[in-house]
């Protein structure tokens, strides 16, 4: 890395000299802002005196995955001058985002009430567990409490995990990805109604609706199938597969000419000459799914992975190797992921500084005041590094 290109990012970046006050901890909120100041916004996180959990859970790389380039302060809200300063803070914001539980924030004097009322401009996101407006609003959550209340575990990603009936959780945590990415469509959304004109209201991204949204792309069509046996994306031809050297791929052979080529390299024509699978469409293919599946996993385990690749891919077939994180990271760190944004966020190449230590910014940010000149010019100007 080049420590030269170091650069916070302001002036380089779409959202450049706008002001986000993040009241957020763990995952979805602080995701959605780290996208924030990917696009050159100046984002000061708010952390509870015992600091953001996910700073000591999993080797910190979660903390560092989603706060680079931020500027970091430990308030404690409970208490009249922290409070006050939180509150001087959001009133100067143009973006405020917070997590708490409905009714914590206004308990703690930084609700949309008393936001909205000295600064009439702000976009305020909450992003609590469930919708404020209903009787769940006080229930704890997770991802894979909420994950599963979305009906999307109960739906088996495999041809064989169909078999076993049992849910099928992913490793990944796609609840809190889910919201973090639908709070900051929501947040740009507003931004851009207030620069036509419309007042901006508070923005509610609770975390068991976006993945309900993601799980009916799934679950409608196993829904509207009633009894069937099998769910309509399930497709002996779209599966995953091991190969003859313990290895594993990944084979979308779903469209008509790729699952013909599917056919013609694994000779299935000759195995079912009678049934022409070659015009098989994926209602016939599940139908004769069980002995397809059989030997479609014997054509893999006769090959190694490498040759597996290499004979699909002449052919124009989608196949790819599963690969393990540390194939696909090759040593770089959840703190360089995070200081590199993506170029359909920050096209300029910026690298921001890593995560800060905890307090880092709190003597600048406690001398500062909403009501002085250039407030919003002089949080830029303090350095994260």
């Amino acid at each position: 890395m080049d420590e030269r290109q170091e650069d916070r990012g302001h002036g380089k970046g779409p959202l450049e000299g706008l002001l986000v006050v993040d009241f957020t901890t763990n995952l979805p909120g602080p995701l959605c802002t780290q996208k924030l100041a990917w696009m050159a916004a100046t984002v000061v996180k708010i952390e509870p005196p015992q600091g953001d959990p996910t700073r000591h859970t999993y080797g910190g790389n979660m903390y560092h995955l989603t706060n680079a380039g931020k500027l970091v302060a430990t308030l404690d809200l409970k208490n009249d001058p922290e409070r006050a300063l939180a509150r001087d803070l959001c009133a100067a914001a143009d973006i405020v985002v917070e997590s708490f539980r409905p009714g914590v924030a206004e308990r703690l004097g930084v609700g949309y009430g008393f936001v909205s009322n000295v600064n009439p401009q702000v976009v305020y996101c909450s992003m609590p567990g469930y919708p404020s407006s209903t009787p769940r609003a006080q229930h704890p959550s997770h991802d894979l409490t909420v994950l599963a209340e979305s009906g999307a575990i109960s739906l088996p990603g495999t041809w064989r995990e169909r078999e076993k009936a049992t849910p099928s959780r992913p490793s990944l945590p796609v609840v809190d990805i889910a919201a973090a990415e639908s709070a900051v469509q929501a947040i740009l959304a507003a931004l851009v109604g207030r620069q036509r004109g419309h007042p901006p209201s508070r923005i509610e991204v609770p975390l068991s609706e976006p993945i309900e949204y993601w799980s009916a792309v799934r679950g409608t069509s196993v829904a509207a199938g009633g009894t069937e046996p099998i769910p309509p994306y399930l497709d002996p031809a779209n599966d995953l597969y091991l190969c003859g050297d313990g290895q594993w791929v990944a084979v979308s052979a779903i469209e008509p000419k790729f699952w013909t080529q599917l056919c013609r390299v694994m000779s299935l024509p000759d195995l079912w000459p009678a049934a022409d699978p070659e015009s098989w469409d994926w209602r016939q293919r599940q139908r004769h799914g069980p002995g397809l599946q059989d030997q479609i996993e014997a054509w893999m385990r006769s090959r190694s992975r490498p040759a597996i690749l290499e004979e699909l891919s002449e052919r124009g077939i989608p196949v790819a190797a599963v690969l393990h994180p540390s194939e696909v990271f090759e040593g770089r760190s959840a703190q360089e992921l995070s200081r590199r944004p993506p170029p359909y966020f920050n096209p300029s190449g910026v690298i921001l500084p890593a995560a800060p230590a905890t307090d880092a910014h709190a003597g600048i940010i406690r001398r500062l005041r909403s009501g002085a000149g250039g407030w919003k010019e002089e949080l830029r100007q303090i350095p994260t590094a």
